[in-house]
C-alpha cells in the first residue's frame, strides 16, 4: 500500500533553494525599501499564499517518484533558472528596483517550481503554482505602482 503522504527531502530542498536571498532581505532590510504588500488587494494575497501553501504542501509532504534523475536535463533547467533567480536578487540588492526587475523576479520562481514539479513527477502541484505565478506577477505590478 502506498502511503499519500510522507516527507521528501528533494521536495524540501527545492523549496529551500529559492527562500536563500530572503535571508539577506532579513538580515539587512534597510539596504531595500520594502512596499506594504496586500494593502489594497487582501483577496489577492489570500489567492496567492492560499495557492503557495498548497504547491509547497505537495512539493514537501507528497511522495514523489524516487527514480527521477539528477543528470536530466531538467536539473540544467532549474538551475539556470535558480541562478538567474539568485541574480536579479543581487541587481535589486544594488539598488536597481524597477519593474522589469521585480517582474522578472516573480516569473523566475514559478518557472523554476514548475520545471521541479515536472522532473518530480509532482504534477497536482502544477496548477497551484501557476494560479500562484499570475497572482503574483499582478500583486508585483499592482504594488509597484502603488509604492
Amino acid at each position: 500500500m502506498n502511503n499519500l503522504f510522507g516527507f521528501s527531502w528533494t521536495g524540501f530542498l527545492i523549496v529551500l533553494f529559492p527562500m536563500v536571498p530572503n535571508l539577506f532581505y532579513y538580515l539587512f532590510p534597510n539596504k531595500l525599501q520594502a512596499t506594504k504588500h496586500g494593502a489594497n488587494h487582501p483577496f489577492l494575497n489570500l489567492l496567492e499564499h492560499s495557492n503557495q501553501f498548497i504547491f509547497i504542501g505537495l512539493l514537501i509532504c507528497v511522495p514523489i517518484d524516487q527514480s527521477v534523475s539528477i543528470k536530466s536535463g531538467y536539473v540544467i533547467a532549474i538551475a539556470l533558472f535558480l541562478f538567474s533567480y539568485y541574480g536579479l536578487w543581487v541587481f535589486l540588492f544594488k539598488e536597481n528596483k524597477n519593474l522589469f526587475i521585480l517582474i522578472c523576479m516573480a516569473i523566475l520562481p514559478v518557472c523554476y517550481f514548475t520545471l521541479a514539479e515536472i522532473w518530480l513527477h509532482s504534477f497536482f502541484a502544477i496548477l497551484p503554482t501557476l494560479i500562484f505565478g499570475a497572482v503574483h506577477v499582478l500583486i508585483t505590478y499592482l504594488d509597484f505602482y502603488q509604492s
